[in-house]
């Protein structure tokens, strides 16, 4: 019956009542699906606490010290990570340090010489300073200046290797602390990096290009740190005195100048011959066209990269006394000052950052030569230290030649007759070959093979053979290059000769020793041969 009626009742409403009453149904549906949910969630949670066995009274013990479990699941065991290793500091080899240099480098701010005058007049007999030429006798390596400094038990310590190129670009190894570098690096961020050589358990050596963030000031100031390290103690800190403005430089003048010893003409002149086209010499009249000022002359030099760099201010007042106003290193200055007491401090004109310019009254402790001294010194920091000339190569007589053959010479390597046949199988008649006696009917003089290359019309010697008891001395022509390959591997011989004379001076003196083999002796002849048909 209560079916019935509800039928009754749903058929006399219209559809959209019908759709109202099931969307109210569902909503109380899921009302009711959610508190059942939350009611079995909240059940779950207090289960446990339920279950719990209830307290029963026991004999109150001393609580026993808490034993480790062994972890149950993998999860429970700490994971055990190794120590970070720190990531490994780059070390630059030798070759790029030089590189560096090559790139970086600033030539001009200090030289080998004057970094051996600054540590020389700063540390005394505090140090050992070994200079060195450039480069190898050969050259080909760079050498570089080794510096020591005693510690205070006595101890010999190298503190810095100092190399300077041939564009006068200097690169300091230094030794000294992992701060002291790091101050370097901060202020010269293109250097100051740990270099691989010298190698040595501290890993102390660091790498410094001296680059245009330097001054020589600078530079001496970190190769001063690195040998109080190893003294023992530090720099004593000392009152540095004020800088003398210009008008007080020309009141000296005035007060102590000698007249007379050098004039500005006598300077320019002196400079010009000295130095040429690698100064600009700029002579002006000593006065103002008013006559109320002093002028100076202005002296640049221009750098190995071609900067033009002023490096005097010459003053001559109306006595003939000159004062000069020297731009130069610190350890110059002093070494002026020390001969010559009354002069050499610090000019506050002309303004610079690196305070590099230094007052020098002409007095009569100088001599003419002092003062050109002086001057040239302070181009020379600019310009960088001229080539040495090279000493002429010394070359070998005939007689001296086969002296060594006969001192040094190994019998049986090759011979007159292996060596004319070892040429006529390769080059056939390509080749002119003149096979002699060893010796003169007479039997004094040895006797030669003169052998010819043959192309094209052109007939030119490459060789003269001598044989003296079966050992054997070659003349031949090479290229310096070759020449050079051949004393490289055989370093008693391939002396330049001066037998036969030519305009090329390309002959060599070749002593068969124990260092060759005859194939090698066949090699250099066939180098001689290739060589002399580029003739």
């Amino acid at each position: 019956m209560s079916n019935g009626i509800v039928s009754s009742i749903l058929l006399a409403l219209n559809a959209k009542a019908k759709i109202a009453i099931i969307v109210v149904c569902a909503l109380i549906l899921l009302w009711m699906i959610i508190v059942i949910v939350h009611l079995a969630r909240k059940k779950k949670r207090e289960q446990p606490e339920a279950q719990a066995a209830p307290a029963l009274p026991v004999k109150e013990e001393e609580p026993e010290a808490p034993k480790e479990e062994a972890p149950t699941y993998v999860e429970d065991i700490p994971e055990e990570f190794p120590e970070e290793t720190p990531e490994e500091e780059e070390e630059l080899s030798l070759s790029e340090s030089l590189a560096e240099a090559k790139d970086f480098g600033a030539s001009g701010i200090v030289t080998k010489e004057s970094i051996i005058d600054h540590l020389a007049s700063m540390f005394g007999d505090q140090v050992e300073l070994n200079g060195r030429a450039n480069r190898t006798p050969n050259g080909k390596l760079l050498l570089s200046d080794n510096h020591f400094a005693f510690s205070q038990d006595g101890k010999r310590v190298c503190f810095t290797y100092v190399y300077q190129d041939d564009d006068g670009d200097v690169i300091i190894l230094l030794r000294t602390t992992a701060e002291h570098a790091h101050e370097i690096h901060l202020a010269h961020k293109h250097t100051g990096v740990r270099s691989a050589f010298p190698k040595n358990k501290e890993r102390d050596w660091y790498s410094v290009v001296v680059d245009d963030t330097f001054t020589a000031d600078a530079v001496y100031d970190i190769l001063d740190k690195a040998v109080w390290n190893i003294i023992g103690h530090v720099a004593p800190v000392e009152e540095e005195p004020e800088d003398i403005s210009l008008s007080e430089s020309l009141a000296e003048a005035k007060d102590f100048g000698a007249s007379g010893i050098v004039t500005k003409k006598s300077i320019i002149d002196h400079l010009a011959a000295k130095f040429g086209d690698k100064v600009e010499l700029n002579g002006r009249e000593n006065r103002t066209p008013n006559g109320k000022l002093l002028l100076s002359d202005n002296h640049f030099a221009v750098s190995p990269k071609g900067k033009k760099v002023c490096f005097a201010y010459v003053y001559e007042d109306d006595d003939g006394d000159v004062i000069i106003l020297l731009r130069t290193t610190a350890a110059h200055a002093q070494d002026i000052h020390t001969e010559h007491d009354g002069t050499g401090f610090r000019s506050a004109f002309p303004k610079n950052k690196e305070r590099d310019w230094y007052s020098v009254v002409v007095d009569d402790t100088f001599s003419e030569e002092d003062v050109y001294e002086a001057l040239d010194r302070a181009a020379i920091n600019i310009i960088g230290e001229p080539a040495p000339e090279k000493a002429p190569e010394h070359e070998y007589t005939l007689s001296e030649s086969l002296a060594a053959a006969h001192e040094s010479g190994k019998v049986g390597v090759v011979t007159k007759k292996s060596i004319i046949e070892d040429l006529s199988a390769k080059y056939g008649d390509k080749v002119e070959l003149n096979g002699r006696e060893n010796r003169t009917p007479n039997g004094k003089l040895l006797m030669s093979d003169t052998h010819f290359a043959l192309a094209d019309g052109k007939r030119v010697c490459f060789t003269y053979v001598y044989e003296d008891e079966g050992k054997v001395m070659m003349l031949i022509r090479l290229s310096e290059k070759e020449a050079q390959e051949v004393h490289a591997a055989h370093s008693h011989t391939c002396f330049k000769s001066a037998f036969p004379k030519n305009k090329e001076k390309d002959w060599y003196s070749v002593v068969v020793d124990g260092s060759f083999t005859g194939a090698v002796v066949y090699e250099v002849l066939d180098k001689a041969y290739a060589y002399v048909l580029t003739k």
